[in-house]
């Protein structure tokens, strides 16, 4: 009776996180397809579930369905706008998908501050700023955050340089993110993603 008792006070939403981690692991492997089918389910269990739709939304992008992400990084975008990396990864989804997503950008960006990180990089993708500005801003006294930093900055401006059409600028970047060793950051997966479909 205990561990029935037991059994029957698990939530949907508890299920709905155990699926959001096992995807994260998947997509962690690259097993993107196996990883969505994981977030399917826990978006099913807690519909209202904005980790879950982030983290699909990502295994999309890295399996290079980017018009199909778009939809994803919107809904986290609507529902938790002060996501500090949500509005970068829609801009992205939608200028891979051949949109342009300034727009949606300057939108979904005038409540965050623009002057603490990852603002540089909105400012690049905006055109106020160069991408080298983005690569100074995110250095740090602190030796852990700047190797985090610049994983995001390298990756993000591999993204600002491959959406010119500049491929091998882009390879120098992603590699460069690759080589801080962040491997628990969506850019250091994303930048795996990128440089083995540029082969």
């Amino acid at each position: 009776l205990g561990l029935v008792g037991s059994e029957m006070c698990i939530r949907d939403s508890d299920y709905a996180i155990a699926f959001n981690n096992r995807g994260n692991a998947y997509r962690e492997n690259g097993q993107y397809d196996r990883a969505i089918r994981d977030y399917d389910e826990a978006i099913r269990l807690k519909p209202d579930y904005p980790s879950a739709f982030y983290n699909r939304g990502f295994a999309i992008f890295n399996s290079a369905r980017f018009e199909n992400a778009i939809p994803e990084f919107k809904r986290v975008v609507q529902k938790w706008p002060k996501h500090r990396f949500a509005a970068i990864w829609l801009y992205l989804a939608q200028g891979r998908a051949g949109r342009n997503g300034r727009a949606d950008l300057e939108r979904n960006v005038k409540k965050l501050d623009l002057n603490t990180w990852p603002g540089p990089v909105v400012s690049m993708f905006l055109g106020r700023t160069k991408p080298e500005q983005v690569l100074a801003r995110a250095r740090n006294e602190d030796a852990k955050k700047q190797r985090e930093q610049l994983t995001e900055a390298y990756f993000y401006v591999g993204q600002y340089h491959l959406l010119r059409g500049l491929r091998n600028k882009a390879k120098e970047l992603f590699r460069s993110s690759l080589k801080l060793g962040v491997k628990s950051f969506t850019e250091y997966k994303s930048a795996q993603a990128e440089l083995a479909r540029m082969k």
